[in-house]
């Protein structure tokens, strides 16, 4: 866990204890910029996968960092100015990263091997068009079996889409547009695959949740919060 809280001096890194779930004291102290904002927007992990762990964070003024967390140390700096990043999302081996932004595309960044000092990255490799409105949510799949990699994005119009990467033309291209009767009065607020890859959930930000196959883009279920319950605000597959 990471927290960043206003007028605090750097942000803290916590680990959990597996069996108990109970907090420990912070391990790391993240690296600080004096160009930080006070409010973080959206974060990420990177996943087993990678040989160094990264933790990613988007702040207000459209400024992205990224660390490695066995030392706290900030590896890349993104500053995008009126660009906004909503959501991101770090691959399994942490060597891309894509990020949503308030218009209709996704950035998707290619991080570099770490240096000595923080690297500024001035364009992203890639910034396909996602959706008809603004970007909501981004999520990349875990390693397949069969080396497929996917990743997925939610937006403003509702709709999901699944995005595969074309080895040949080092790009990722957009594989599948989902849509559901269950999204279609609201937007979708948060995408993810399960540990296989074969199954994508998406969740709307009045509480339709949808389970996909990824292989033939089809609805396997449905349903709706019951309306005396909170507001969904995340989901997890296992």
């Amino acid at each position: 866990a990471v927290d960043y809280m206003s007028g605090s001096p750097r942000p803290r890194a916590w680990t959990t204890e597996a069996a108990s779930g109970q907090s420990v004291l912070p391990t790391v102290i993240l690296e600080r910029r004096s160009t930080m904002e006070n409010r973080f927007i959206s974060s990420c992990f990177s996943g087993a996968a990678s040989d160094r762990v990264l933790f990613a964070a988007s702040c207000t003024g459209g400024k992205t960092f990224v660390w490695a967390l066995n030392d706290g140390r900030l590896l890349f700096y993104i500053d995008r100015g009126s660009i906004s990043t909503v959501s991101m999302a770090l691959s399994s081996d942490g060597k891309t990263m894509a990020t949503a932004r308030r218009d209709n595309r996704i950035d998707i960044w290619t991080l570099p091997p770490a240096g000595e000092t923080a690297h500024t990255l001035v364009s992203p490799a890639q910034t396909p068009l996602g959706h008809r409105d603004g970007v909501t949510c981004v999520r990349f799949c875990e390693p397949r079996a069969d080396g497929v990699q996917l990743l997925a994005s939610g937006g403003m119009d509702s709709k999901v889409t699944i995005w595969q990467w074309d080895v040949e033309k080092r790009l990722y291209r957009r594989s599948k547009t989902l849509c559901s009767p269950k999204h279609e009065r609201s937007f979708i607020t948060c995408v993810e695959f399960d540990p296989s890859g074969n199954t994508l959930a998406s969740l709307s930000h009045d509480g339709g949740v949808v389970l996909w196959d990824v292989e033939s883009g089809v609805e396997r279920s449905s349903w709706h919060r019951f309306s005396c319950a909170p507001r969904i605000v995340y989901l997890c597959l296992s």
